[in-house]
Formats: C-alpha cells, sequence, structure tokens
C-alpha cells in the first residue's frame, strides 16, 4: 500500500488524530485526543507489511475502537493503577502515550504509559489486549 493511502486511510477511520505525522507504510506516528488532552502520542506499527487494504482499515477501526476504550474507561483505568501501585493520587493522569502493534487485522495490541505531574518522572505502564483486558506491568523511571 502507498504510503498517501495508508495516510488517508488513517485519518478517516481514526477521528482521535489530531496530527498525523507518516513515518513509513510500517511505521506511523501522530497526536491523538484522549482523557480529554490533545497531544497523546499514538504509535501505529504494522509487523506484517503484506496487510490488504481490507485487513489494513479492519485494524485502524480496531485500533480507533482501543482508543475509545480507554477513553470511555479512564475511571477503570485509573482504578487499577491506583489499586496495582503505590501512585495512590490519579489526579491529572494523561496517557502518554499509547503504542499500537498490528498483526493483522483482528490481532491489534496497545502498550500506553499514564503520567501525572505529581508522579515525577515515574510512569504506569500498562497494556490493552486484543480482547480489552487491561493489564498493569509496573511503574517505570524515565
Amino acid at each position: 500500500m502507498k504510503t498517501k493511502d495508508l495516510h488517508s486511510l488513517i485519518q478517516h477511520h481514526i477521528p482521535q488524530i489530531q496530527y498525523l505525522e507518516l513515518e513509513t507504510s510500517e511505521s506511523v506516528e501522530a497526536e491523538c485526543a484522549i482523557w480529554q488532552q490533545d497531544d497523546c502520542t499514538l504509535i501505529i506499527d504494522f509487523e506484517n507489511k503484506n496487510l490488504d487494504s481490507t485487513q489494513v482499515i479492519a485494524a485502524l477501526q480496531n485500533v480507533s475502537r482501543k482508543l475509545a476504550w480507554l477513553d470511555t474507561h479512564r475511571a477503570d483505568v485509573l482504578q487499577t493503577i491506583s489499586t496495582e501501585s503505590k501512585l495512590n493520587d490519579t489526579s491529572n493522569t494523561y496517557i502518554q502515550y499509547a503504542a499500537f502493534l498490528i498483526e493483522n487485522a483482528d490481532d491489534v495490541f496497545c502498550d500506553f504509559a499514564l503520567a501525572a505531574p505529581q508522579w515525577g518522572e515515574q510512569t504506569a505502564a500498562c497494556s490493552l489486549e486484543e480482547d480489552n483486558e487491561l493489564i498493569f506491568h509496573g511503574i517505570e523511571t524515565n
């Protein structure tokens, strides 16, 4: 798929994107709106470079659904972080980045990091599996 065509598909199927910078047809970096902020870094890596346009569209729709899930389930995500970490103050928490690995139309994995000003250099590393199971991986120091 041509880079220009992929760019158009991404903008059409992921409405959360505010700004899109297309690196290659295998890797995309953008800024998206989530949790009432419009500067979350979004990274999409296509593991399989041989997906046809129908598969790419389905995968991009899956990315958009996962971003919508994260947006709608903010309270659940923050509760999980508060429960499973020592970061009890989750006020002003934001998603620093969300990285998507697309293996095929159905297997879309999301790793993301949460940050908050009061946490200093610490971030909470999480992932969202293909079935939207939320997994907390731990606290990382940048």
